[in-house]
């Protein structure tokens, strides 16, 4: 048997070399592949991530200038270091300067559309290449805010009897110099100097009756000739309310408002008892509103009835906090009759979507006053001191009362409107 020949084997070598140098090369090419397409994935997800962060931005941005947009008004932007670190923190680094901000007013859907848009060069490096150049992420983030613009409040001539306590209690010191019932005349004849239009009549209540006139359009002169007698002796507060019922059925239904003035519980005429009923009768069969004003003293325990009895006209059990007042001292007493009045007197909406009733019980409103050239200030309270939740809403009607007269003054002279924001934010999406 003959052997292979060993030139025959030699002639295989340079084969296997080949072979052997493809399947390296192979190799290299698929590892190579491997670790690029490695980082690539790194890559994009280091992009991901950067872009989930300016979108965050730019959702901070959006959300923070709504919030100062409702508190502060139109002119939040020299107000930006209030809400810069809210959306700083949310930056692979710092944002050199304020994100662009769009706001736009949709008039049919009632909503002002605040878009913050922010962009940024993409900070990602794909590993051995370096920083792609010119690759930008953005984000954009619109947040609304239901908003109304009011340019007309409604004065209808409302009916206002006053029902003032003139029991022997309002002979005590109300501090500066007064009793109760001198701070009490005091402050009716300011609220008579102001000139509102409103028609007056006057229940002056002891024991018993002491005293009315007639609402009428030229009962002022009556009025203070009437509440400078003096005191008596106990206190019927349902006779007083009784009578006022009788003066407002005497008139159309529109615009019927009660005021009852005391300092102390009552002892005649059915007590606390005969009090809330008389006023209970007023809201539901009347068509009235009642509203009361504690002359506070100490240990009276008069605020819980004073609350009970008031509400607005149809309210069953009354209990609502907007339409109770109270006042310690002379000035306040004045103070308060204003705000009554303003209250009564100055009103705009409705509102339209209604607000929502807050989990505390109230409601996210922010009024402001907005002039000829655009700019807007915060409504004031009845003190005179700039809030832009001074507004007081009314939930029956939908309606928002102005407690600082010049405020409703200047929409009545069309030198401002009222803007008028509310509800939480919303994103768009």
């Amino acid at each position: 048997m003959v052997g292979t020949p060993l030139w025959s084997l030699g002639t295989k070598r340079p084969g296997w070399h080949r072979q052997r140098g493809a399947t390296s090369i192979i190799v290299v090419v698929f590892l190579s592949l491997i670790i690029s397409a490695m980082a690539l994935a790194w890559f994009v997800g280091r992009a991901a991530v950067h872009k989930h962060e300016v979108q965050t931005a730019a959702d901070s941005v959006a959300q923070s200038a709504a919030l100062v947009l409702q508190r502060d008004g139109m002119g939040f932007a020299n107000r930006i270091e209030t809400y810069r670190p809210a959306w700083e923190g949310n930056t692979i680094s710092q944002l050199p300067t304020l994100p662009a901000l769009d706001m736009r007013y949709d008039a049919a859907t009632k909503l002002l559309n605040i878009t913050a848009t922010v962009d940024r060069p993409l900070q990602a490096q794909v590993p051995g290449l370096g920083q792609p150049p010119g690759l930008r992420v953005r984000g954009v983030s619109q947040v609304q805010v239901h908003q109304e613009e009011l340019t007309d409040v409604n004065r209808n001539i409302p009916k206002l009897v006053l029902v003032l306590d003139y029991s022997g209690s309002m002979d005590a010191s109300f501090g500066g110099g007064q009793t109760r019932l001198q701070a009490l005349r005091s402050a009716v004849n300011t609220l008579l100097d102001m000139n509102l239009e409103i028609h007056y009549g006057l229940v002056l209540y002891s024991d018993d009756v002491l005293g009315t006139v007639a609402v009428s359009d030229n009962s002022v002169a009556a009025i203070r000739g009437a509440i400078g007698r003096g005191s008596a002796n106990m206190t019927c507060s349902s006779c007083g309310l009784n009578r006022a019922g009788e003066l407002l059925r005497a008139t159309d239904v529109k615009g019927r408002h009660v005021l009852i003035v005391s300092d102390g519980l009552p002892n005649n005429g059915g007590g606390t008892g005969g009090m809330t009923t008389a006023a209970d009768r007023l809201r539901m069969n009347d068509d009235t509103t009642v509203l009361s004003l504690e002359i506070k003293s100490t240990g009276a325990g008069l605020e819980a009835v004073m609350k009970r009895v008031a509400g607005p006209k149809g309210d069953p059990d009354g209990n609502d906090p907007g339409h109770y007042f109270a006042a310690s001292n002379s000035a306040a007493l004045r103070d308060t009759f204003r705000e009554i009045v303003a209250n009564i007197l100055c009103t705009a909406g409705p509102l339209a979507p209604a607000p929502v009733r807050q989990p505390d019980g109230s409601y996210l409103i922010y009024t402001f006053l907005r002039d000829a050239g655009g700019a807007e200030s915060p409504v004031h309270d009845q003190h005179g001191v700039s809030n832009p939740r001074a507004a007081s809403y009314d939930q029956a009607t939908q309606m928002l009362r102005i407690p600082y007269a010049p405020d409703c003054e200047k929409i009545l002279d069309r030198a401002a409107s009222l803007v008028v924001r509310y509800d939480q934010p919303a994103f768009s999406h």
